[in-house]
């Protein structure tokens, strides 16, 4: 893409922010289409063996959301390019997620998420330009595998998630919503991997928040703050939130517009990394650590 649509973090010296392209085996299986895909996600996965029938050992360390299609690759800064990484035997479908998305164009993948267990969380959102919204996405925790026969996500009715951070206590999962602009806690089995309840809903006229500019991203620091950033064409501001009292703790003038997605980084998540839609911006002294986030751990 020509624009940065998805945000990889990590304080892996073997990883980095970049431009990526499509998969060329993608791009061979769906040549009509392909111009039109888009990624959704980059998702760190715990080193996994894939066999090929190669005559050295194969690891996949990355799976790419490209359109509605999950693709497996070994990525890294010393080898980036993907295409030659990518076989149509490493392609895999979230078979329920893949068939509803394909009878459904107005239906997007999100962005994707690790619970405390590394167990993947994503879905589908409409992209259709409705006056109040009240459609409701499709979410999924994939539970060390891709598939969501199920672990379908009942409790979550929001329209567009722009971000799932967790307590430190692991009990408590937060989402913001960029359209309808509030965050959301639910009651979150972490030994399941199951969203028991809906807790509470606190809004931006709680607050007091700009309602003119969208939340993008959202992460836990240790203080069980939550972080996002409000942005629009032209601006954008880092706020710090603290969802026990309600009340907006810090804010952060970043100077730019077009802000994607946030993450924490750094040997020991001290730094906050703001994902623009031509930048990658380092926010360092804010004084706190961020909530280690694993890879996504699949088993199968």
């Amino acid at each position: 893409p020509q624009e940065t649509t998805t945000l990889l973090v990590l304080g892996n010296a073997d990883w980095d922010v970049r431009e990526m392209m499509v998969p060329y085996m993608l791009l061979a299986k769906n040549s009509e289409s392909a111009v039109e895909l888009e990624y959704s996600m980059i998702m760190p996965v715990e080193d996994r063996r894939v066999d090929l029938d190669l005559e050295e050992e194969h690891y996949v360390n990355t799976m790419l959301g490209v359109g509605h299609y999950m693709v497996f690759t070994n990525f890294s800064m010393k080898d980036t390019d993907v295409r030659k990484e990518v076989d149509a035997d490493m392609l895999d479908y979230d078979g329920y997620a893949t068939e509803y998305s394909l009878d459904k164009d107005f239906m997007v993948r999100t962005g994707a998420w690790t619970d405390p267990k590394g167990r993947m969380i994503t879905g589908f959102y409409d992209i259709r330009p409705f006056e109040n919204h009240d459609t409701y996405n499709f979410m999924c925790v994939h539970p060390n595998y891709i598939g969501c026969e199920f672990g379908r996500i009942q409790q979550v009715r929001t329209p567009c998630p722009g971000g799932v951070a967790f307590s430190t206590d692991s009990r408590t999962m937060y989402l913001v919503d960029t359209i309808k602009k509030y965050f959301d806690a639910y009651e979150y089995n972490d030994g399941r991997g199951k969203v028991v309840r809906a807790l509470e809903r606190i809004t931006f006229e709680e607050l007091g928040l700009d309602d003119s500019l969208e939340p993008r991203g959202l992460v836990t620091d240790e203080n069980d703050h939550i972080w996002t950033v409000l942005t629009s064409a032209e601006e954008s501001k880092l706020i710090e939130i603290n969802p026990e009292t309600k009340k907006v703790i810090s804010e952060i003038d970043l100077g730019v517009g077009n802000v994607m997605d946030i993450d924490f980084g750094g040997e020991e998540s001290e730094e906050l990394y703001v994902l623009t839609k031509t930048d990658l911006l380092r926010v360092n002294g804010l004084g706190i650590s961020g909530r280690f986030v694993p890879d996504f751990i699949m088993k199968e």
